[in-house]
């Protein structure tokens, strides 16, 4: 109430004096995602070298050293054995003796690094990282290599752990960067490399890159990342609304997932006596390529794709909740941020999925549907994610309306010959509202919502010509035909009696709503005998226009809806102890507590799905966005995209489960606890079960996870 009183007290909010408001009320309150930043101690680093605490290098390689007779060497003179190991390793040309070097040279950089002499750690990191390199793609070795020996997991470390030192000692002096050459003095030569941005950032400003490693992220449901070769890193994306049509749909303050990758430029058989080696740091986007080809090898690329989403989401105006809420109660402030959004590059070929939020949110609300769903390849493979916000303090058919104008906006600028085929086969998905928005661009008007105010044809009504096309536009208007699919969620297609007279009291007070209505008001003085009923017209907040009392969603339910669109329908009928579940329920009766389940079903779908979850948090269920999942597979599978059966239904995986004796279902795990299997178990909608406790030697014993 004290946020309402402030905001009602407040001329029109801009979108930087919301910022500063969000910056304050942050402080205490708690947030969606937090990322915190771990930046490593110099002056730690250099404690724990002087009292001894340093790198070691490990057993195989202590016993490489003692087979030579170098290992008393190794603890008194480490860079003159690292020098006599060399002519060893080319003399004998093994992968033990390779990785032994490459360990040895790692753990010799370390100690460096810890001592303050970063140039002398840069030099072994970049050597290390070359060795680490041949033992993985040299032809020579292909025969010996075996998946199964620690060593070869414990060189691909290697690899990413010296590569990622050698770039943060590169960062530190500023000059990491992409289109950049670097030389690099080494004991074989000198390594001679170049940072390059392949494929959809060729061409896109990307520049402060931080690293994955730094950060510590919490309020994801699942945290997604890949493992293999290269460093995980996260870039800016500073977008220039000057150069492409594209440009235009990008917020501010993007980060990006990148992984840095060195490669050399040359065969690696040819390089071994090459005293000059020229290689490319390539900066690829794992959503775009996981994997890199060496030769006749295949390696998977080192990945994370949740920190980037986090750091972009760590803003107190997307953390809070505040946008959404300000941008419902301010109508001048939701118009500053009203559109199309994009948080990754527009791709011509794969098939938009729009997001629309509900009464009271942004597209934020998404965040845990966005990240789970954008982790699946086939789903990236052939899809790309918008988010669409508009003024959720308005009337919906009124956000319908402004939809429409800015996707035909969208279209003009993207592809204004209408050549893309992916732009005539956009998926939306709508929670709550936004579920009645996505509805209403695929539904024929006829005459059934004109005929709510008037009998006479719309060309008797007079007044100012820009006040009547926009009241035309609210009544009068064609499906958007380039929809194939609308999925609703929680979607009140029928009202909810949330919207009574105190709530809607509330939104008069405290709603600040256009100057569009006031020229609505004017039409209708200039009109006093044209209208039969003004009680529609005279609806100007979205908790009024959600009534069930409104005649609105009584011609909604009789629109003739588009050729070829499919619907599909989910929502909740909450067995939930909240708050929100409980007073809901003596309110609504049953549903999702704030939607009614007649009111969610009262539409045809072609396939409709229930989920036990309360309203505010229904789409970022596992099974709702395991449904989405499904829907989106669907929708390949009928285009001639992919020829694999779809992914059921998690219900139907589930189902039996309730029918067994939950006492049955109390099991000790045989394999260790990992955060992986937690992100599986909830992308699925399962839980660890709880420990049973055991008796061992007559004590009572807790297993812990």
């Amino acid at each position: 109430m004290c946020l309402l009183a402030v905001v009602s007290g407040c001329q029109t909010l801009s979108l930087e004096s919301a910022r500063r408001f969000a910056y304050v009320a942050s402080f205490g309150s708690p947030t969606q995602v937090h990322v915190k930043h771990q930046e490593e101690s110099s002056w730690a680093d250099r404690v724990f070298a002087l009292v001894g605490a340093v790198p070691k290098a490990d057993e195989r390689s202590l016993q490489f050293l003692r087979r030579h007779g170098m290992e008393k060497t190794w603890y008194d003179e480490p860079a003159e054995t690292l020098a006599r190991l060399r002519n060893v390793v080319h003399r004998e040309k093994s992968l033990d003796s390779i990785f032994a070097f490459a360990n040895l040279k790692y753990v010799w950089a370390e100690r460096l690094r810890m001592q303050g002499q970063n140039q002398r750690a840069l030099s072994e990191y970049a050597d290390t990282t070359v060795l680490a390199y041949r033992f993985l793609f040299d032809p020579v070795y292909d025969s010996f290599r075996n998946a199964y020996d620690p060593n070869f997991r414990g060189i691909c470390d290697i690899y990413n752990h010296s590569l990622e030192r050698m770039m943060k000692i590169i960062a530190l002096e500023n000059t990491l960067q992409a289109n950049y050459q670097y030389r690099i003095k080494t004991d074989s030569g000198e390594i001679q490399f170049s940072t390059v941005l392949p494929g959809r950032w060729r061409n896109r400003k990307i520049d402060n890159f931080q690293f994955v490693s730094d950060f510590e992220t919490k309020g994801l449901t699942n945290h997604y990342r890949t493992f293999g070769l290269g460093v995980p890193i996260i870039a800016d994306w500073n977008v220039d609304n000057s150069k492409d049509n594209d440009n235009f749909y990008y917020p501010q303050g993007l980060t990006v997932p990148l992984t840095a990758f060195l490669q050399l430029d040359q065969p690696v058989e040819t390089a071994r006596e090459t005293e000059v080696l020229r290689c490319t740091l390539y900066l690829f986007d794992p959503l775009e390529q996981n994997q890199v080809k060496i030769g006749n090898r295949t390696a998977p690329l080192e990945s994370d794709v949740s920190t980037s989403l986090a750091l972009f989401l760590n803003d107190p105006l997307l953390n809070t909740k505040l946008l959404g809420l300000l941008s419902m109660l301010d109508n001048g402030l939701a118009r500053e941020v009203r559109g199309l959004y994009m948080l990754e590059p527009y791709d011509p070929k794969k098939i938009p999925v729009i997001l629309v939020h509900g009464l009271g949110s942004s597209p934020t609300t998404w965040t845990d549907m966005f990240n789970d769903l954008r982790a699946d390849p086939r789903i990236r493979e052939h899809y790309q994610f918008w988010f669409y916000m508009y003024p959720s303090g308005q009337p919906f058919w009124v956000s319908a309306k402004q939809m429409r104008q800015d996707f035909a906006e969208a279209r003009t600028r993207l592809d204004p010959d209408r050549k893309t085929a992916v732009l005539d086969e956009m998926v939306f998905v709508g929670h709550s509202m936004g579920g009645l928005v996505s509805r209403l661009q695929t539904v024929h008007s006829d005459e059934q919502f004109w005929d709510l105010i008037s009998d006479l044809p719309p060309q008797d009504l007079e007044g100012d010509s820009a006040a009547k096309q926009e009241l035309y536009a609210n009544f009068l208007f064609e499906p958007n035909r380039s929809i194939r699919r609308v999925v609703t969620i929680a979607s009140p297609h029928m009202g909810s009696d949330f919207a009574n007279r105190a709530t809607s009291q509330l939104s008069h007070t405290f709603f600040k709503m256009s100057e569009m209505f006031e020229r609505t008001d004017q039409i209708i003085k200039q009109n006093p005998k044209y209208f039969r009923d003004k009680k529609l017209l005279s609806i100007k907040t979205s908790i009024d226009s959600l009534s069930p009392e409104n005649p609105f969603f009584q011609a909604l339910s009789k629109t003739r809806p588009m050729d070829g669109v499919t619907y599909h329908n989910i929502y909740g009928n909450t067995k939930q102890k909240d708050v929100i579940s409980v007073v809901g329920s003596k309110i609504i009766g049953p549903g999702d507590g704030i939607v009614p389940v007649e009111s969610a079903l009262a539409f045809e779908a072609s396939s409709v799905l229930q989920v036990n979850a309360n309203h505010s948090e229904i789409h970022g269920d596992p099974k709702t966005i395991q449904e989405v999942r499904r829907i989106l597979y669907q929708n390949l599978i009928e285009s001639g995209r992919i020829d694999f059966e779809a992914p059921r239904r998690i219900t139907e995986l589930v189902k039996p489960l309730d029918e067994i004796n939950s006492d049955k279902l109390r099991f000790e795990p045989l394999v260790p606890y990992s955060r992986n299997n937690d992100c599986f178990l909830l992308k699925h909608g399962f839980h660890w079960p709880k420990p049973k406790a055991r008796t061992v030697n007559g004590n009572s014993d807790r297993i812990k996870r």
